[in-house]
Protein backbone atom coordinates (compact mmCIF):
# COMPACT_ATOMS: atom_id res chain seq x y z
CA UNK A 1 0.00 0.00 0.00
CA UNK A 2 1.24 3.35 -0.86
CA UNK A 3 0.51 6.21 0.71
CA UNK A 4 0.22 10.04 -0.89
CA UNK A 5 0.41 13.03 0.72
CA UNK A 6 -0.77 16.34 -1.03
CA UNK A 7 -0.02 19.96 -0.65
CA UNK A 8 3.04 19.11 1.91
CA UNK A 9 5.47 21.76 2.28
CA UNK A 10 8.78 21.02 4.25
CA UNK A 11 10.16 24.64 5.43
CA UNK A 12 13.90 24.56 5.90
CA UNK A 13 15.11 27.86 8.15
CA UNK A 14 18.81 28.78 8.43
CA UNK A 15 20.08 28.24 11.72
CA UNK A 16 20.92 32.23 12.25
CA UNK A 17 17.19 32.88 11.37
CA UNK A 18 16.72 30.23 13.92
CA UNK A 19 19.13 31.81 16.53
CA UNK A 20 17.45 35.41 16.07
CA UNK A 21 13.82 33.98 16.67
CA UNK A 22 15.08 32.23 20.17
CA UNK A 23 16.59 35.16 21.11
CA UNK A 24 13.81 37.35 20.57
CA UNK A 25 11.32 34.90 22.12
CA UNK A 26 13.48 34.76 25.24
CA UNK A 27 14.23 38.69 25.73
CA UNK A 28 10.25 38.76 25.26
CA UNK A 29 10.15 36.19 28.13
CA UNK A 30 13.14 37.84 30.28
CA UNK A 31 12.64 39.67 33.85
CA UNK A 32 13.19 43.03 34.01
CA UNK A 33 14.79 45.01 36.90
CA UNK A 34 14.43 48.29 38.38
CA UNK A 35 17.28 49.39 41.10
CA UNK A 36 16.54 52.64 42.98
CA UNK A 37 17.97 54.46 45.77
CA UNK A 38 17.01 57.48 47.57
CA UNK A 39 18.82 59.18 50.47
CA UNK A 40 19.62 62.33 52.78
CA UNK A 41 22.97 63.90 53.30
CA UNK A 42 25.24 66.60 54.76
CA UNK A 43 26.92 68.22 52.42
CA UNK A 44 30.48 68.92 52.75
CA UNK A 45 30.06 72.08 51.65
CA UNK A 46 27.39 74.87 52.61
CA UNK A 47 26.96 77.69 54.56
CA UNK A 48 25.70 75.31 57.54
CA UNK A 49 28.99 73.78 58.15
CA UNK A 50 33.12 74.69 59.16
CA UNK A 51 36.69 72.90 58.50
CA UNK A 52 37.23 70.77 61.74
CA UNK A 53 40.26 72.12 63.36
CA UNK A 54 41.68 69.78 65.58
CA UNK A 55 43.41 70.98 68.74
CA UNK A 56 44.12 69.64 72.12
CA UNK A 57 42.21 67.26 73.09
CA UNK A 58 40.47 67.49 76.97
CA UNK A 59 40.77 63.86 77.70
CA UNK A 60 41.89 60.60 76.25
CA UNK A 61 39.14 60.49 73.55
CA UNK A 62 40.38 59.84 69.97
CA UNK A 63 40.32 62.98 67.77
CA UNK A 64 38.50 63.62 64.49
CA UNK A 65 41.49 64.66 62.61
CA UNK A 66 41.04 63.70 58.92
CA UNK A 67 42.49 67.18 57.09
CA UNK A 68 40.13 69.21 55.51
CA UNK A 69 37.21 67.48 56.88
CA UNK A 70 33.61 69.43 57.84
CA UNK A 71 31.25 69.61 60.32
CA UNK A 72 28.02 71.12 61.54
CA UNK A 73 28.16 73.34 64.52
CA UNK A 74 24.42 73.52 65.70
CA UNK A 75 22.70 75.50 67.73
CA UNK A 76 22.52 73.87 70.53
CA UNK A 77 26.35 72.70 70.19
CA UNK A 78 27.25 73.87 73.75
CA UNK A 79 25.18 70.86 74.61
CA UNK A 80 24.79 67.91 72.15
CA UNK A 81 28.30 68.95 70.44
CA UNK A 82 29.27 69.24 66.92
CA UNK A 83 28.67 66.72 63.92
CA UNK A 84 30.74 65.88 60.82
CA UNK A 85 29.25 65.97 57.70
CA UNK A 86 29.17 63.34 54.77
CA UNK A 87 32.41 64.54 53.74
CA UNK A 88 31.32 64.37 49.92
CA UNK A 89 28.64 66.26 47.47
CA UNK A 90 26.10 64.34 45.09
CA UNK A 91 27.35 60.73 44.46
CA UNK A 92 25.73 57.98 42.02
CA UNK A 93 27.79 55.48 44.56
CA UNK A 94 25.18 53.30 46.06
CA UNK A 95 27.25 53.09 49.30
CA UNK A 96 28.37 57.17 50.10
CA UNK A 97 28.09 57.90 53.55
CA UNK A 98 24.22 59.35 54.27
CA UNK A 99 22.19 60.22 57.11
CA UNK A 100 18.93 58.33 55.96
CA UNK A 101 18.56 56.01 52.76
CA UNK A 102 16.58 53.87 50.75
CA UNK A 103 17.23 51.14 48.49
CA UNK A 104 14.73 48.95 46.59
CA UNK A 105 14.75 46.83 43.27
CA UNK A 106 11.90 45.96 41.38
CA UNK A 107 11.75 42.62 39.24
CA UNK A 108 8.95 42.28 36.73
CA UNK A 109 8.47 38.60 36.01
CA UNK A 110 5.78 36.68 34.41
CA UNK A 111 3.30 40.27 34.49
CA UNK A 112 4.16 40.15 38.22
CA UNK A 113 5.81 42.76 39.80
CA UNK A 114 8.10 41.98 43.19
CA UNK A 115 9.95 44.19 45.79
CA UNK A 116 12.62 43.84 47.57
CA UNK A 117 14.07 46.62 50.22
CA UNK A 118 16.92 47.71 52.35
CA UNK A 119 17.57 50.32 54.77
CA UNK A 120 21.40 51.03 55.46
CA UNK A 121 22.40 52.45 58.85
CA UNK A 122 25.21 55.00 59.22
CA UNK A 123 27.78 55.81 62.02
CA UNK A 124 26.74 59.05 63.84
CA UNK A 125 29.57 60.85 65.64
CA UNK A 126 29.28 63.51 68.12
CA UNK A 127 32.65 65.54 68.36
CA UNK A 128 33.80 68.54 70.72
CA UNK A 129 33.87 71.62 68.68
CA UNK A 130 36.56 73.34 69.45
CA UNK A 131 38.84 70.35 70.25
CA UNK A 132 37.48 67.66 67.72
CA UNK A 133 37.60 64.95 69.90
CA UNK A 134 34.72 62.02 69.58
CA UNK A 135 32.69 62.46 72.61
CA UNK A 136 30.00 59.95 71.04
CA UNK A 137 29.44 57.55 69.02
CA UNK A 138 26.12 55.74 67.58
CA UNK A 139 24.11 54.52 64.63
CA UNK A 140 20.99 55.63 62.84
CA UNK A 141 17.95 54.04 62.81
CA UNK A 142 15.73 52.46 60.36
CA UNK A 143 12.63 51.75 62.05
CA UNK A 144 10.85 53.87 60.07
CA UNK A 145 12.24 53.71 56.75
CA UNK A 146 9.93 51.31 54.11
CA UNK A 147 9.11 50.97 50.26
CA UNK A 148 5.60 49.81 49.48
CA UNK A 149 3.69 49.91 45.78
CA UNK A 150 0.82 49.78 43.39
CA UNK A 151 0.39 48.10 40.22
CA UNK A 152 -1.03 51.02 37.68
CA UNK A 153 -0.60 49.00 34.59
CA UNK A 154 0.74 45.56 32.69
CA UNK A 155 4.93 47.12 32.88
CA UNK A 156 4.11 50.03 35.17
CA UNK A 157 4.06 50.46 39.15
CA UNK A 158 3.65 53.41 41.73
CA UNK A 159 6.91 53.25 44.17
CA UNK A 160 5.74 54.53 47.32
CA UNK A 161 8.89 55.55 49.82
CA UNK A 162 8.39 56.69 53.39
CA UNK A 163 11.64 57.26 55.14
CA UNK A 164 12.22 59.26 58.40
CA UNK A 165 15.45 59.40 60.73
CA UNK A 166 17.17 61.73 63.03
CA UNK A 167 20.93 62.10 64.68
CA UNK A 168 21.02 58.91 66.95
CA UNK A 169 23.42 61.77 69.41
CA UNK A 170 20.59 63.75 71.10
CA UNK A 171 17.12 62.46 71.98
CA UNK A 172 15.53 65.52 70.94
CA UNK A 173 17.23 65.84 67.29
CA UNK A 174 14.23 67.18 64.57
CA UNK A 175 13.70 63.92 62.16
CA UNK A 176 14.82 64.13 58.05
CA UNK A 177 12.14 63.11 56.18
CA UNK A 178 11.34 61.61 52.68
CA UNK A 179 8.02 60.68 51.77
CA UNK A 180 6.85 60.29 47.67
CA UNK A 181 6.38 58.03 44.93
CA UNK A 182 8.76 57.09 41.93
CA UNK A 183 6.12 56.45 39.04
CA UNK A 184 8.26 53.60 36.92
CA UNK A 185 7.04 52.64 33.61
CA UNK A 186 8.76 49.41 31.84
CA UNK A 187 6.96 50.05 28.63
CA UNK A 188 8.51 53.26 28.12
CA UNK A 189 11.25 52.62 29.85
CA UNK A 190 10.81 55.87 32.27
CA UNK A 191 10.90 56.98 35.82
CA UNK A 192 9.59 59.86 37.85
CA UNK A 193 9.39 60.99 41.66
CA UNK A 194 6.53 62.51 43.18
CA UNK A 195 6.92 64.18 47.11
CA UNK A 196 8.58 66.05 50.07
CA UNK A 197 11.35 66.11 51.38
CA UNK A 198 12.58 68.58 53.89
CA UNK A 199 14.66 71.62 53.25
CA UNK A 200 17.45 70.44 55.06
CA UNK A 201 19.88 68.97 54.37
CA UNK A 202 20.69 67.51 50.81
CA UNK A 203 18.56 65.00 49.10
CA UNK A 204 19.46 63.05 46.04
CA UNK A 205 17.76 59.40 44.29
CA UNK A 206 18.99 57.59 41.50
CA UNK A 207 17.99 54.49 39.40
CA UNK A 208 18.93 52.19 36.95
CA UNK A 209 17.61 49.37 34.75
CA UNK A 210 18.71 45.79 34.34
CA UNK A 211 21.83 46.72 35.63
CA UNK A 212 22.60 49.01 33.81
CA UNK A 213 24.32 52.84 34.65
CA UNK A 214 22.86 54.69 37.55
CA UNK A 215 20.86 57.67 36.50
CA UNK A 216 20.02 60.61 38.60
CA UNK A 217 16.52 60.99 39.18
CA UNK A 218 17.26 64.45 41.18
CA UNK A 219 19.79 66.13 43.25
CA UNK A 220 18.57 68.79 45.92
CA UNK A 221 21.10 71.44 47.77
CA UNK A 222 20.32 72.98 50.81
CA UNK A 223 19.74 76.58 50.22
CA UNK A 224 22.07 79.03 51.54
CA UNK A 225 21.33 79.75 55.48
CA UNK A 226 19.18 76.14 55.83
CA UNK A 227 20.28 74.46 58.83
CA UNK A 228 18.48 71.57 60.72
CA UNK A 229 16.74 74.58 62.32
CA UNK A 230 14.89 73.88 58.86
CA UNK A 231 13.81 70.45 58.85
CA UNK A 232 10.56 71.46 60.22
CA UNK A 233 9.89 72.43 56.77
CA UNK A 234 9.10 70.92 53.72
CA UNK A 235 9.29 71.10 50.42
CA UNK A 236 7.81 69.45 46.96
CA UNK A 237 9.67 67.95 44.17
CA UNK A 238 7.81 66.90 40.87
CA UNK A 239 10.90 65.65 38.62
CA UNK A 240 8.67 64.51 35.71
CA UNK A 241 9.45 61.47 33.87
CA UNK A 242 12.67 61.05 33.01
CA UNK A 243 14.40 58.17 30.59
CA UNK A 244 15.95 54.70 32.09
CA UNK A 245 17.98 54.68 29.37
CA UNK A 246 22.02 55.40 29.75
CA UNK A 247 24.50 54.55 31.76
CA UNK A 248 25.77 58.19 32.56
CA UNK A 249 24.73 60.00 35.90
CA UNK A 250 25.00 64.11 36.32
CA UNK A 251 28.68 65.49 37.17
CA UNK A 252 28.64 65.77 41.04
CA UNK A 253 27.31 68.55 41.93
CA UNK A 254 25.01 69.18 38.69
CA UNK A 255 21.26 69.25 39.88
CA UNK A 256 18.83 68.11 36.94
CA UNK A 257 16.10 69.85 36.37
CA UNK A 258 13.09 70.03 38.45
CA UNK A 259 10.30 71.47 40.22
CA UNK A 260 10.65 72.31 43.30
CA UNK A 261 7.97 74.54 45.67
CA UNK A 262 8.78 75.54 49.19
CA UNK A 263 6.15 75.71 51.91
Amino acid sequence: MKIKYKNLKLIFMPISVISVLFIAVNSAMADEKVDVFIRAFIPKVHSSTRVIVPKQPHTDNPVHNNAGDTMVDPPASSIVGCFPTDQRSFSGDITASSRLQSNATVTLKSGAFYLEQNHPVFESNAIDCGSAEIINKATTSNQDQHFTFVKTGEKAIDLTISASGKNPNFVQAPTIDINGTFKIDLSARTIGFIGKVDQYPAYEAYARLNGGGWIAIFNISPEYGKTALDLIFTKDVNTGQKSLLGTASLPPGTPPTLKVQYQ
